[in-house]
């Protein structure tokens, strides 16, 4: 091995160096000269949170690997990305109100000035220490201009309500030329997810190669919005939207594939295919994602603890309604798009809902189904 040049090497190291970085990391430590071949497959899977105090000082780490000259560039093949592992809780505001109208007791003015300030006055802001040069929203857009040129595979996770709606991550700032399949889970909509220099005009395509894309979106977002997802991956193949809760969702669903359905919050009436008296239903409208293939749909679980009729004969709505799409897309004549309706998964916490979907990842990472299970995979 000391007599084979660095470059093949570095390809012999791509191909064994796939298992998430810990194999890459143990060859650096034998020799300098092995420690240069593995330097390209050391970050080949990256697992990361944004909301780790240690996430800025990570990045600026990689930014220096990547720029640091030596042969042997670091290349990240697949990113999971935690935005939010907690959930976003709104300000309380009656107890803002009792802390303004009974403000904390603050430190005589000698006490600051020998420097003996209490923990809670002394938290710094982020970004605010020098020897991290990012702050948290920053560090999450320089990982991603870092790693888009690469990237094979990304999943972008935040737990439900995992971010206030006036933060906005601009991750979506770059072309991923090589990217075949993304996630994006607990988010809005691809709009608060792009540039803000693309927020007046039609943003590129984003995802040039992409196949597969996995959605859920925010709990009770009203928008799947994929027409706009299939302006940035205008190749997807494979759709996955989990999560849907409301009837705008199945019209959406419907419209992605070109059929129609109507749905009614009744649950014993079916209405997609009408009667015989009724006049038939329209001809099928072009699809808003017209180069998807493979249609999986996911209902939302039932939240947890007690729910009312209601919400019941809606989510009964909406179950009726997914049904109607795959019975119209198995009734078309051209048959181009396989619709499956999962089952409804099962009420558990986030946490748990998260470690599935994590679990998933691996084992789509690793060359399994993951969240493809049912579907033929390209």
């Amino acid at each position: 091995m000391d007599s084979l040049p660095v470059e093949t090497l570095q390809q012999i190291f791509e191909h064994a160096c796939t298992d998430g970085g810990s194999t890459g990391n143990a060859l650096s430590l034998t020799s300098k000269q092995i420690r240069a071949a593995a330097r390209r497959a050391r970050f080949h899977t990256l697992r990361v949170a944004a909301d780790s105090d240690a996430f800025p000082e990570f990045v600026a780490f990689f930014e220096h690997e990547c720029n640091s000259g030596q042969i042997g560039r670091p290349c990240v093949r697949h990113l999971h990305l935690t935005l939010s592992s907690v959930p976003f809780i709104p300000p309380n505001i009656a107890q803002t109100t009792r802390t303004l109208q009974n403000p904390p007791t603050y430190p005589a003015s000698h006490e600051l000035q020998a420097g003996r300030i209490p923990n809670s006055l002394a938290t710094p802001l982020e970004g605010s220490d020098p020897e991290l040069p990012y702050c948290r929203p920053r560090a999450v857009e320089e990982l991603f201009r870092l790693v888009a040129p690469d990237l094979r595979s990304l999943v972008v996770y935040s737990a439900p309500h995992g971010l206030p709606r006036d933060l906005r991550y601009p991750i979506l700032k770059h072309t991923f030329p090589l990217l075949r399949e993304a996630a994006f889970i607990g988010l809005p909509g691809p709009a608060d997810l792009l540039s803000r220099d693309w927020d007046a005009k039609l943003p590129p395509v984003l995802f040039p190669r992409a196949t597969h894309l996995y959605l859920s979106p925010r709990i009770y977002e009203p928008e799947l919005r994929l027409s706009a997802w299939s302006v940035l991956a205008p190749r997807v193949t494979h759709l996955h939207v989990s999560g849907a809760r409301i009837p705008i969702h199945v019209y959406q669903l419907a419209e992605a594939v070109g059929v129609h359905v109507q749905v009614t919050r009744s649950p014993l009436r079916r209405v997609a295919v009408l009667p015989n008296s009724l006049p038939p239903p329209p001809l099928p409208s072009p699809p808003t994602y017209p180069s998807v293939r493979y249609l999986l749909m996911e209902p939302a679980a039932k939240p947890q603890g007690r729910t009312c009729g209601n919400f019941l004969r809606g989510q009964m709505a909406v179950w009726n309604g997914l049904s109607d799409i795959v019975r119209e897309c198995h009734r078309r004549v051209d048959g181009n798009v396989k619709a499956t309706l999962l089952r409804m998964p099962d009420t558990v916490s986030y946490e748990q809902r998260a470690k599935v979907l994590s679990d998933q990842w691996v084992e789509r990472v690793e060359g399994g189904e993951g969240w493809w299970k049912g579907v033929e995979l390209d």
